[in-house]
């Protein structure tokens, strides 16, 4: 932010200064920016006292009546000192991460040299000195950029987020090559976060399956659905002549409905794309619907096995499937 040094002001001019610097933090700001417009520590004591602003955590103060939200919390935290940013899972909700959509907890990281935040409830990280090309700002906030806090979340030890987060940067079109980089550059001995992320893109550059830790819970919450006819792992089909058309990972043979741990999307090549193409049309023959399970469809295994059910019960209505060969369970 540009700040204007307005000299000695009267208090009517101060606090009109005051409200310039604030409206686009949130309604915070410190006390080394207040002196930047020309308030004096007797006009911050005057406008403290008549209940204008109040002081939540020293070197910090906030307009009362501006409202109290979780992204004003983040903006206090980032101005205790020179150096704090949002980071880990309040900087990776701020980005709008797939997988973080709830508000966490409030999370800065900083320098070694950053002091402890204290008067607040924060989660505090010290790291090396951070690279100017790892810092953005968000809705006025200071925060670590978007592959650096992909890589930070991918330490966190969910599996399930981590593959969310790697997707989701990918969504947007941005280079997996400028996260790989970051990865690199941030490496450390020690850290979970970097390795995770080159594991999953070396995997994302050998097929594109989805891995199967994350394969297998989707299978259980498949096994479980009540009131359906059994499902089949490796499943191979045959036409009507007794030629083989291919395998399927996982398939309901009653319903004609297979899923696929992979997708031709993330099949690369024209010719692999192509070949994909012609092994489900040969599925389509015999009436079999097969249901894909790519990298971008790996949020929680419950969410997409919801899915799937649908279609299934939309094919019991269709085949008029009977009771006695809905039971659940492996054959």
């Amino acid at each position: 932010m540009r700040l204007v040094r307005l000299g000695a002001m009267r208090c009517s001019d101060a606090m009109g200064a005051v409200a310039d610097v604030a409206a686009s933090q949130h309604g915070a700001f410190s006390r080394r920016q207040a002196a930047a417009i020309g308030l004096t520590r007797r006009q911050i004591q005057n406008l403290k006292r008549d209940g204008y602003l109040d002081e939540p955590v020293p070197g910090v103060l906030r307009i009362r009546g501006a409202p109290a939200t979780w992204k004003q919390q983040v903006m206090i935290a980032t101005l205790v000192g020179p150096g704090f940013y949002a980071a880990y899972r309040a900087a990776a909700y701020l980005h709008r991460i797939d997988g973080f959509q709830e508000q966490p907890a409030v999370e800065v990281a900083g320098g070694p040299s950053c002091r402890s935040i204290k008067g607040l409830d924060v989660v505090q990280h010290w790291v090396e000195p951070l690279d100017a090309a790892d810092l953005v700002v968000i809705d006025g906030i200071p925060c670590l950029g978007l592959a650096r806090t992909v890589v930070d979340v991918c330490g966190l030890g969910d599996r399930d987020l981590a593959l969310r987060s790697v997707d989701d940067f990918e969504r947007r079109g941005f280079s997996l090559n400028w996260l790989r980089l970051t990865a690199e550059r941030l490496h450390r001995p020690g850290q979970s976060g970097t390795r995770v992320v080159r594991e999953l893109l070396d995997r994302r550059q050998t097929g594109g399956r989805v891995p199967d830790t994350w394969f297998e819970r989707l299978v259980e919450h498949c096994l479980a659905m009540p009131g359906l006819p059994p499902w089949v792992r490796q499943h191979e089909v045959f036409d009507d002549t007794g030629a083989r058309l291919g395998r399927l990972d996982l398939a309901c043979p009653d319903l004609l409905l297979g899923v696929e741990a992979h997708s031709k999307r993330f099949h690369f090549g024209q010719r692999a794309e192509s070949m994909d193409q012609r092994r489900e049309n040969r599925f389509g023959t015999v009436g079999w619907h097969v249901t894909y399970v790519g990298w971008y469809d790996t949020e929680a295994p419950a969410t997409v096995a919801a899915t799937i059910e649908a279609i299934a019960r939309r094919r019991i209505e269709m085949f008029g499937v009977g009771e006695k060969s809905r039971r659940a369970g492996p054959m």
